[in-house]
């Protein structure tokens, strides 16, 4: 958490969960199945990890009603091949297939999009747009996402 006093630890998470991990995996340029690999046969000190240095920006897309009351789903979801083909990771949480086979919203949380850019800026940028052209109804997203980034010392 980014106080005044700087940033601070509220827990600490060992798992891959989400929104934590969407932030990272863009970034790394290694095998994750190799890492993982090595992890479960108790080799970790043979992988090789290799990271992309440039910012991710991450933008949680959320069903209408979340967080505070009850969520609105089942609504048809739009655009992720296009916002895939612009070049965003899109992690899916909240969604489902309804019995049509469309996919659709189902939790709150339903959609993180990732994108990486040489700049803070230019992820930004990259992350909003492919958010904008993904859509269903009630979709809600925050617009301040990595703002506070821009002007870190």
């Amino acid at each position: 958490m980014v106080t005044d006093k700087g940033c601070r630890v509220l827990e600490f998470n060992v798992r891959f969960g989400d929104p934590e991990t969407e932030a990272v995996i863009p970034r790394l340029d290694s095998s994750l199945l190799d890492v993982l690999l090595k992890t479960a046969e108790g080799r970790l000190s043979e992988a090789e990890l290799k990271w992309n240095p440039d910012p991710c920006v991450c933008i949680v897309m959320a069903s209408a009603g979340y967080p505070a009351g009850p969520v609105q789903g089942g609504f048809p979801i739009a655009g992720i091949e296009d916002a895939e083909k612009a070049g965003a990771l899109v992690f899916h949480a909240g969604t489902a297939l309804n019995d049509g086979g469309v996919l659709v919203n189902k939790g709150g949380r339903c959609l993180v999009v990732a994108e990486t850019g040489k700049t803070m800026e230019e992820s930004i940028r990259r992350a909003y747009e492919a958010v904008h052209k993904i859509h269903w109804k009630g979709v809600q997203y925050r617009l301040d996402i990595a703002k506070r980034a821009i002007h870190r010392p």
